[in-house]
């Protein structure tokens, strides 16, 4: 992402990645390295619908999930 002003460059915002293969080794020390991750994102999933289900806000079933009359 880059900013002008006045035609100069202010900000400059630049991200440089190397892909890399994903192996079983790579998976095994991600899991090593965060090995509560995954428990702490359905916990907050959990803890947010919570939220809102105290706060009474309603809760919509998709249209195409609902059951079709026959």
């Amino acid at each position: 992402m880059e900013s002008f002003r006045d035609q100069e460059k202010y900000f400059d915002a630049t991200l440089t990645l190397r892909r890399r293969e994903i192996t079983g080794a790579l998976l095994n020390r991600v899991l090593w390295k965060y090995p509560l991750m995954t428990l702490k994102v359905s916990a907050m999933i959990y803890w947010q619908a919570l939220r809102l289900w105290l706060k009474n806000v309603p809760f919509y079933t998709h249209p195409e999930k609902k059951v079709r009359e026959g």
